[in-house]
Protein backbone atom coordinates (compact mmCIF):
# COMPACT_ATOMS: atom_id res chain seq x y z
CA UNK A 1 0.00 0.00 0.00
CA UNK A 2 1.41 3.36 -1.01
CA UNK A 3 0.03 6.26 1.01
CA UNK A 4 2.81 8.79 0.39
CA UNK A 5 6.34 8.71 -0.92
CA UNK A 6 7.54 7.82 2.60
CA UNK A 7 4.56 5.85 3.88
CA UNK A 8 4.66 2.50 2.10
CA UNK A 9 3.61 -0.74 3.81
CA UNK A 10 2.90 -4.30 2.83
CA UNK A 11 0.10 -5.79 4.94
CA UNK A 12 -0.33 -9.54 5.14
CA UNK A 13 -3.85 -9.27 3.71
CA UNK A 14 -6.09 -6.47 2.53
CA UNK A 15 -9.60 -6.12 1.20
CA UNK A 16 -11.01 -3.55 -1.21
CA UNK A 17 -14.62 -3.84 -2.37
CA UNK A 18 -15.60 -3.55 -6.01
CA UNK A 19 -17.45 -0.35 -5.12
CA UNK A 20 -14.26 1.35 -3.89
CA UNK A 21 -11.70 -0.34 -6.15
CA UNK A 22 -11.40 2.57 -8.60
CA UNK A 23 -10.77 4.91 -5.67
CA UNK A 24 -8.29 2.73 -3.76
CA UNK A 25 -6.36 0.85 -6.47
CA UNK A 26 -4.24 1.93 -9.40
CA UNK A 27 -2.34 -0.12 -11.97
CA UNK A 28 0.51 -0.98 -9.59
CA UNK A 29 -0.48 -0.27 -5.99
CA UNK A 30 -3.20 -0.17 -3.39
CA UNK A 31 -3.62 3.43 -2.24
CA UNK A 32 -5.82 2.39 0.65
CA UNK A 33 -8.04 -0.44 1.82
CA UNK A 34 -11.24 -1.09 3.65
CA UNK A 35 -9.87 -3.98 5.70
CA UNK A 36 -6.23 -4.63 6.57
CA UNK A 37 -5.05 -7.78 8.36
CA UNK A 38 -1.61 -8.19 9.93
CA UNK A 39 -0.45 -11.53 11.33
CA UNK A 40 1.93 -11.31 14.28
CA UNK A 41 5.49 -12.49 14.00
CA UNK A 42 8.42 -11.76 16.31
CA UNK A 43 10.05 -9.48 13.75
CA UNK A 44 6.98 -7.40 12.93
CA UNK A 45 4.78 -7.40 16.05
CA UNK A 46 5.90 -4.03 17.42
CA UNK A 47 5.73 -2.27 14.05
CA UNK A 48 2.31 -3.79 13.25
CA UNK A 49 0.80 -2.58 16.53
CA UNK A 50 2.32 0.90 16.50
CA UNK A 51 3.53 2.51 13.28
CA UNK A 52 1.37 0.51 10.87
CA UNK A 53 -1.76 0.70 13.01
CA UNK A 54 -1.41 4.48 13.29
CA UNK A 55 -0.83 4.77 9.55
CA UNK A 56 -3.92 2.69 8.75
CA UNK A 57 -5.99 4.82 11.11
CA UNK A 58 -4.66 8.09 9.69
CA UNK A 59 -5.25 7.06 6.07
CA UNK A 60 -8.88 5.98 6.44
CA UNK A 61 -8.74 2.19 6.65
CA UNK A 62 -12.18 1.08 7.84
CA UNK A 63 -11.06 -1.97 9.88
CA UNK A 64 -7.72 -3.27 11.08
CA UNK A 65 -7.32 -6.81 12.41
CA UNK A 66 -4.20 -7.88 14.26
CA UNK A 67 -4.02 -11.69 14.37
CA UNK A 68 -1.85 -13.16 17.11
CA UNK A 69 -1.44 -16.93 16.62
CA UNK A 70 0.59 -17.32 19.84
CA UNK A 71 -2.25 -15.90 21.95
CA UNK A 72 -4.94 -17.30 19.64
CA UNK A 73 -6.42 -13.83 19.54
CA UNK A 74 -7.63 -11.34 16.95
CA UNK A 75 -7.69 -7.67 17.95
CA UNK A 76 -10.29 -5.85 15.88
CA UNK A 77 -10.14 -2.08 15.39
CA UNK A 78 -13.11 -0.45 13.67
CA UNK A 79 -13.32 3.11 12.45
CA UNK A 80 -15.69 5.48 14.20
CA UNK A 81 -15.35 8.94 12.70
CA UNK A 82 -11.68 9.75 12.29
CA UNK A 83 -10.33 7.09 14.69
CA UNK A 84 -10.31 3.39 15.40
CA UNK A 85 -12.26 2.16 18.38
CA UNK A 86 -10.34 0.53 21.19
CA UNK A 87 -9.35 -3.00 20.27
CA UNK A 88 -12.04 -5.61 20.61
CA UNK A 89 -10.13 -8.79 21.49
CA UNK A 90 -11.62 -12.04 20.22
CA UNK A 91 -10.15 -15.37 21.32
CA UNK A 92 -10.53 -19.01 20.43
CA UNK A 93 -10.93 -19.89 24.11
CA UNK A 94 -13.83 -17.44 24.34
CA UNK A 95 -15.52 -19.32 21.49
CA UNK A 96 -15.74 -16.04 19.55
CA UNK A 97 -16.78 -15.63 15.93
CA UNK A 98 -15.11 -13.03 13.74
CA UNK A 99 -17.53 -11.01 11.59
CA UNK A 100 -17.47 -7.72 9.74
CA UNK A 101 -20.05 -5.52 8.04
CA UNK A 102 -17.58 -5.19 5.16
CA UNK A 103 -18.17 -8.83 4.20
CA UNK A 104 -21.86 -9.65 4.70
CA UNK A 105 -22.31 -13.31 5.58
CA UNK A 106 -18.67 -13.79 6.62
CA UNK A 107 -18.34 -15.57 9.95
CA UNK A 108 -15.23 -17.36 11.15
CA UNK A 109 -15.09 -19.29 14.42
CA UNK A 110 -11.72 -18.56 15.97
CA UNK A 111 -11.47 -22.18 17.08
CA UNK A 112 -11.29 -23.03 13.34
CA UNK A 113 -8.77 -20.28 12.61
CA UNK A 114 -6.40 -21.37 15.35
CA UNK A 115 -6.84 -25.11 15.35
CA UNK A 116 -3.60 -27.02 15.44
Amino acid sequence: MVFTRWDVVEPDLLYVSNVRASELLNEKHALGAELVIEIASPGTRRRDTTIKQQLYERTGVTEYWFVDPDRQQVSVYRRVGEQFTAAHALTSTGNHTLTTELLPGFALLLTRLFRE
